[in-house]
């Protein structure tokens, strides 16, 4: 009976041990991987936001455009609100011829200036035809407005003054600060005081504002040098007022050259190559050119801007 107790003890012993060692095992952790999801996440996210970084913008190819090279659209600016006119494709009706102008009078003396002898090639040379109507459109289109209408026909370009008694112009786009100027004009089916001529030290493209100096000639032989100093409201300053000139060539289509030299806050202009006038004023010393027309004697008075040269003037 003793040896049966003793047999059921040590039993019990062997049993309460083993559950002992089973309950040890099971409270060892698993080993970690290393290449679990949250492990990889982190390791990869720098290298995911380095993949959504933009690029860097490639720098342009293109150079701007030289004194001599000719833009596709230039900032050339309307001296009135037209948005996006349709493109002319020829030179307006004139109508008819009411007064009889007078004859041509001018009698040169002396030898005219040269500016070729003087200042070499011109700096730009614009021939006013095909080649280089881009200077005088806006929006890729030439102007054509209540107002003004630049045309070409037959590869030649054409001004139209289509308002009696309004001045108009059309800003071309180089600005310029110190140079001599020369505007070829013929001057068309022109009476009295008809006007055609240049624009000078204009503001640039979208300022919403106009000025300038205009230096105009009319069909009878006058010329005018006036400082635009407003377009809304209107405002001018007279610093040449109305002049007869001999130098200048009156009547229906006439060939004339108008010349202006601006230097610093001195104007000097000639008549095909002879001064008839210098001003000085420093109202405006830079800016851009443009053509000018005015319709006064005739209902549309057209003239041709044959070419215009310029040059830049250095010390």
């Amino acid at each position: 009976m003793r040896k049966y107790a003793v047999y059921i003890a040590f039993s019990l012993f062997v049993i309460l041990v083993s559950l002992s060692a089973c309950e040890r095992s099971q409270t060892t952790p698993p080993p970690v991987d290393a290449t679990s999801p949250t492990v990889g996440v982190l390791t990869q996210l720098p290298a995911a936001l380095a993949s959504q970084t933009a690029a860097p913008t490639a720098q342009p190819t293109s150079e701007p455009p030289t004194p001599t090279q000719i833009p596709e659209e230039p900032a050339a600016e309307p001296p009135t609100a037209t948005e996006e006119p349709p493109e002319a494709t020829s030179a307006p009706t004139l109508a008819p011829i009411t007064k009889t102008p007078k004859p041509d009078t001018a009698t040169p003396s002396g030898p005219a200036f040269d500016p070729y002898e003087l200042y070499g090639d011109p700096t730009m040379v614009d021939p006013m035809n095909s080649s280089t109507i881009g200077n005088w459109k806006s929006g890729g289109r030439l102007p054509d407005s209540e107002y003004i209408q630049i045309s070409t026909k037959n590869d030649k370009v054409f001004v139209t003054g289509k308002k009696p008694g309004f001045s108009t112009w059309f800003f071309s786009w180089p600005t310029l600060y110190d140079f001599y100027q020369e505007l070829t004009v013929r001057s068309g089916e022109c009476v009295g005081k008809d006007e055609y001529g240049l624009i000078i030290r204009g503001p640039a493209h979208g300022a919403g504002v106009s000025y300038g100096y205009i230096i105009a000639f009319s069909c009878d032989g006058h010329y005018r040098v006036t400082r635009l100093d407003s377009a809304d409201p209107f405002k001018t300053t007279d610093l040449v007022p109305q002049r007869e000139s001999d130098h200048i060539k009156t009547g229906p289509d006439k060939k004339n050259v108008i010349g202006v030299k601006a230097d610093g806050k001195k104007l000097t202009v000639f008549a095909n190559g002879y001064q008839i006038a210098e001003v000085t004023d420093n109202a405006f010393l830079h800016g851009r050119y443009g053509l000018f027309v005015q319709a006064v004697d005739t209902v549309y008075y057209t003239y041709r801007p044959v070419q215009i040269a310029y040059w830049v003037l250095t010390e």
